[in-house]
């Protein structure tokens, strides 16, 4: 086949082409109807997997690089910098004030999709599409392409579920890898700019989620289907990018291959491990129906919810999904080397979705947010041939052009408002922890896993008969669930039966005694029963077992106070404020704590601040007072133990500390 010549290649998408709306209007169009699709999704609380990575997460309390990379502090960011950082940033800005988090998470969706439109745009000018598409119809198409694309409800746990900003970030600069690489295709003067910007491109993606790893093979596959060429000509021509992509995909094989190979090794030898409750292989077996479900959701994106809670398949209902797997990796595999540009298309879901649908098996089997980027490759194939089909029509005579482009226009718009209405709706499933587990219920009501999040979610709000119902389902469904025990013992404890919370604390304690938040919530139960040694012994468990848990070292600390045991509640109150210096009812306490020992001057530096916060606390004014009178200003200590008194009448220690101070005075 005759290679494709780079001087045929398109120069940068300029704003002044005949027939083709300008790109500020195109930007403006996508920020409308983003803005529309998820104006309902800004106050949506965090959720499930951001407890853990924002609100317990004392990482992103500090800029400091040390901190916010200090892979202890939250595991499951250990690789994702970029991430941690963002949200860093978004702590330092405005606190826990879950609006500026959404503010980034959509504003990062937005660029994406601009960045998309320019990708496309300039794609579809490429020579192997001019067979295809008339340049003058590209951004038409471009636009097209990535307004579904922007406003899919496949989108939504990318966008609205916070965390998930690793899979958007990632995104983002992934399709900035291959916008920046393509250029730099078409460009002899500026190619080594364009290809450097790529790679730092590439760094970012590699630095919000682990599967920018395939960006490099992403980028060779452009090259080779719209520049043309073989190969070893390909890597001659750009020595710069692909040394670059190669040590990049050496220095992920390096940081991911050994602990891939040290967890089926662990696989292998039968040991068991925590919350995994299928193999590798079992993962494997089960995705080719997972992605023939992930091709239905596209299509007709009605099911949607934040946990699809599937279970492992056998082969023997999966293999005709595998032999369709085959069919399309095959076809995609000769059109690619025949140059196809469909097979681009193809091969850019396929390749982005290997490393989660392969035997690199996670918890989860199936998922929303990993259709992020694989959906503008089906997106684009769809539009493409509907596009294609009009024109086949408009040739043969059935409709006149005019028709055809009323029809096309009638269609997208009937298409996208539709789509952006599911989107709304999607979003307003996750309005709350209940109505988000709500739903993943009604989806999936025979699985325990949503139920056990449901029965927790219930019992934080207040539901608590709710959530013993939901807890008691769960255990129905799996009777070894420690997860629906811990909420069930949450939900009793709340309502004051600590006969039945400690019955079912113990349950939970029999199966595993380190299962998540066991021994936390066992500790405020003993407290309730005025328990305070067992208590201590307990947060002491929890904050062994998970050193920067600053809400167990609270526990810990509020406990050894009622022990008497003030000096080592001190110290625990300090690691708190180290983890967590937003945390103004432990600095309030730390000053209680520092005034009881006769630690004033030290006192006085901290309750003015916990107060700024919690104006309304009697017990901080009571002690501020105190601490002022030591220190030889009784009248501000007078003033504010009398506000400790309006705020709490019966307080006869205050009472008396006020008339100790007006007889010092008199």
């Amino acid at each position: 086949m005759q290679e494709t010549s780079i001087e045929a290649s398109p120069g940068p998408p300029g704003p002044g082409r005949r027939g083709s709306p300008r790109l500020w209007a195109c930007f403006a169009l996508l920020a409308i109807c983003l803005a529309l699709a998820w104006s309902n999704s800004f106050s949506v609380p965090f959720m499930f997997d951001d407890r853990h990575t924002i609100v317990d997460n004392p990482g992103i309390r500090s800029l400091s690089p040390a901190r916010v990379l200090d892979p202890s502090l939250c595991p499951s960011l250990e690789h994702r910098p970029l991430v941690s950082y963002s949200l860093a940033m978004n702590y330092a800005l405005g606190g826990l004030d879950v609006r500026g988090y959404h503010i980034f998470n959509f504003t990062v969706h937005l660029l994406s999709a601009l960045v998309l439109l320019l990708l496309l745009d300039f794609t579809f000018r490429t020579k192997p599409m001019a067979a295809l598409l008339p340049r003058s119809r590209a951004r038409e198409l471009a636009l097209a392409c990535t307004l579904l694309w922007a406003v899919h409800p496949l989108q939504v746990q990318s966008v609205t579920y916070v965390i998930q900003r690793c899979e958007s970030l990632m995104g983002l600069f992934f399709l900035a890898t291959v916008y920046a690489a393509a250029r730099g295709f078409a460009s002899e003067s500026r190619r080594t700019a364009w290809h450097g910007l790529a790679l730092v491109f590439l760094a970012f993606s590699a630095g919000s989620k682990e599967i920018a790893a395939m960006a490099p093979v992403v980028v060779l596959l452009y090259d080779l289907i719209f520049f043309g060429g073989r190969p070893r000509r390909a890597l001659a021509r750009s020595p710069l990018l692909y040394g670059g992509l190669a040590l990049g995909l050496l220095a992920f094989l390096l940081v991911f291959g050994g602990a891939a190979l040290s967890f089926w090794s662990l696989e292998a030898s039968g040991a068991a491990i925590p919350d995994r409750p299928h193999n590798s292989l079992q993962y494997a077996l089960t995705q080719p129906k997972v992605l023939a479900y992930y091709l239905y959701l596209t299509f007709w994106p009605g099911p949607l919810s934040l946990d699809h809670a599937w279970k492992v398949i056998p082969f023997s209902r999966t293999w005709p999904y595998a032999l369709g797997l085959l069919a399309v990796a095959g076809l995609t595999l000769r059109g690619v080397l025949a140059r196809r540009a469909w097979a681009f298309a193809v091969a850019w879901c396929l390749v982005i979705l290997a490393p989660t649908s392969s035997f690199f098996g996670t918890r989860t089997i199936a998922v929303e947010h990993r259709m992020y980027l694989p959906l503008a490759g089906i997106v684009c194939l769809t539009a493409l041939s509907v596009y294609l089909g009009g024109a086949a029509l408009v040739r043969r005579g059935l409709f006149s052009s005019r028709l055809a482009r009323a029809l096309g226009v009638g269609l997208l718009v009937a298409v996208a408002l539709a789509l952006m209405g599911r989107t709304w709706l999607h979003n307003q499933d996750f309005r709350s922890r209940v109505a988000i587990w709500e739903n993943a219920v009604r989806l999936s009501p025979d699985h325990p896993r949503p139920r056990e999040n449901l029965a927790s979610a219930l019992a934080e709000a207040g539901q608590y008969t709710e959530a013993i119902q939901q807890a008691e389902k769960a255990l129905e469904l799996d009777p070894d669930s420690t997860r629906a025990l811990v909420s069930l013992g949450l939900a009793y404890s709340k309502m004051g039966d600590n006969a039945r919370a400690l019955e079912a604390y113990k349950r939970a304690w029999a199966m595993d005694g380190n299962a998540p938040d066991l021994a936390f919530s066992l500790g405020n139960l003993m407290v309730q029963e005025k328990n305070y040694e067992k208590a201590a012994q307990l947060f002491g468990q929890e904050t062994r077992a998970h050193p920067d848990d600053f809400r167990a070292l609270n526990n810990l600390a509020n406990t050894l106070i009622l022990l008497g045991r003030t000096d080592e509640a001190i110290t625990a109150y300090q690691r708190v404020l180290e983890l967590n210096p937003g945390n103004h009812d432990a600095r309030g306490n730390l000053g209680m704590a520092l005034v009881s020992v006769h630690r004033d001057q030290e006192a006085l530096e901290l309750l003015p601040r916990a107060l700024k916060a919690r104006p309304d606390n009697a017990r901080f004014h009571k002690f501020l007072g105190v601490a002022l009178a030591r220190t030889g200003d009784l009248k501000g200590g007078a003033k504010h133990l009398e506000r400790a008194l309006e705020l709490d009448p019966e307080d006869q220690e205050a009472r008396g500390f006020l008339a100790k101070i007006r007889k010092a005075g008199e």
